[in-house]
């Protein structure tokens, strides 16, 4: 019942939210942040930390100011999490732009399968909705499972209005399976840059700083069906207003050794990091296992 009640509520906020003008919604994040960052100083402990580790040459003022671009950050993504649910064709195309999307043209003329790597940096909730707009590909999204079950087969649907196929994470093989070979070829959307369950089966990394676990999915798949690999950020242009540049991370992963793959998407996500921090998820426990050159230990 409890479970019921909490979707109830979810379903009465959306429809809130849907008949809501974007300037107000703006106005719920301003204080939304003010409640995370002020009021109760949502995993304030976790970013000051992430980010005084991976910026040991800034001073306190700058972890501060950095701090509070991530709140706001924070704020924006969840309220347009929440208004995304809604959002029409048009709003989505207008909001959330791939700006040359031509350049997957020729793997799909030629019936080639695309991976697309990004991190949490920006919003990334929208991912799963914009391409079948711009991209000739199947859009294929792997999402994390909702505890909750009418939550998770309400968001499985409204994920999915756009045409996109949705698998749990824990089915990633079957989508590639499904999918790899299929007509039209597929682009599988991948967010790469958290942290693996299992750190002995990804590859360690020296990241902002410090030794960091990550993922080997996308350089596993990319190597086992020989599929390219295309980078890309949402970059902020005014609020609830995002462009996206797609840039090849890797066209033959085959010509690649163990973990190159990975090094070279989490160095280019680092790039865009250290140009925006404040844009990144750094509320998200990324160094909970460090590595002391023997063992791995706990840290957060």
């Amino acid at each position: 019942m409890g479970k019921y009640i909490s979707y109830i509520t979810f379903r009465i906020f959306l429809f809130i939210f849907k008949l809501l003008p974007f300037w107000v919604v703006y106005k719920i994040a301003d204080l939304l942040y003010f409640l995370l960052f002020r009021v109760t100083g949502y995993r304030k402990k976790v970013i000051v930390t992430n980010l005084k580790n991976s910026f040991p040459d800034k001073s306190d003022a700058d972890i501060n100011l950095i701090a509070k671009s991530a709140y706001k950050n924070l704020a924006d993504i969840m309220v347009e999490g929440i208004k995304g649910a809604s959002m029409n064709k048009k709003q989505i195309m207008d909001r959330y732009r791939f700006m040359n999307p031509e350049l997957l043209d020729g793997c799909f003329e030629s019936e080639q399968s695309v991976i697309l790597v990004a991190g949490h940096y920006n919003n990334w909730e929208w991912a799963a909705l914009s391409p079948p707009y711009f991209i000739k590909h199947h859009t294929v999204a792997l999402y994390k499972k909702l505890h909750n079950k009418y939550l998770e087969d309400y968001m499985k649907r409204t994920r999915s209005h756009t045409g996109e196929s949705l698998y749990e994470l824990k089915e990633t093989q079957l989508a590639f399976d499904k999918h790899v070979h299929a007509n039209p070829p597929a682009l599988f959307l991948l967010a790469a840059d958290q942290s693996p369950s299992n750190t002995a089966s990804g590859y360690w990394i020296d990241f902002l700083n410090q030794k960091t676990p990550c993922l080997h999915g996308p350089e596993k798949y990319a190597r086992l069906y020989n599929m390219p690999i295309v980078y890309c950020c949402p970059i902020r242009k005014g609020r609830g207003k995002y462009e996206l540049v797609l840039e090849w991370l890797v066209t033959d992963p085959n010509e690649f050794g163990d973990g190159q793959i990975t090094l070279a998407f989490m160095h280019r996500l680092e790039k865009d990091i250290l140009e925006n921090p404040g844009s990144w998820l750094w509320s998200h426990k990324r160094w909970k296992h460090q590595y002391n050159g023997e063992e791995v230990v706990d840290n957060i």
